[in-house]
């Protein structure tokens, strides 16, 4: 997600409002990177995808502009969210978010 979507976002949000983003980040080096998108490989190959259907979600990932979460929680930052956080994170898969705060 682009920085400056987080501050649309902000912008945007009513003042004591919250917000969540339940995305997939980037790993923060390229060995947990490659570790994230095994992981997800084999996940989905144990529920017995079909080639077609792995393909297709392949080359939907292609147009992914994923970042490192500790990126993203600093944008939500300078946006001016504020207790930003990351509730909860397996592999690449992540939920944060932080508070607009009240004026």
């Amino acid at each position: 997600m682009p920085k400056y979507l987080y501050q649309r976002i902000y912008d945007v949000l009513n003042p004591g409002g919250i917000f969540i983003n339940a995305d997939q980040v980037l790993g923060k080096t390229p060995d947990l990177e490659q570790l994230y998108r095994q992981h997800w490989l084999d996940s989905v190959r144990a529920k017995n995808i079909s080639e077609q259907d792995l393909k297709a979600a392949q080359k939907r990932m292609e147009y992914d502009r994923m970042a490192t979460l500790d990126i993203q929680l600093s944008w939500l930052e300078a946006a001016g969210f504020q207790n930003v956080d990351c509730w909860y994170k397996n592999f690449s898969f992540a939920v944060f978010g932080g508070y607009r705060p009240s004026i």
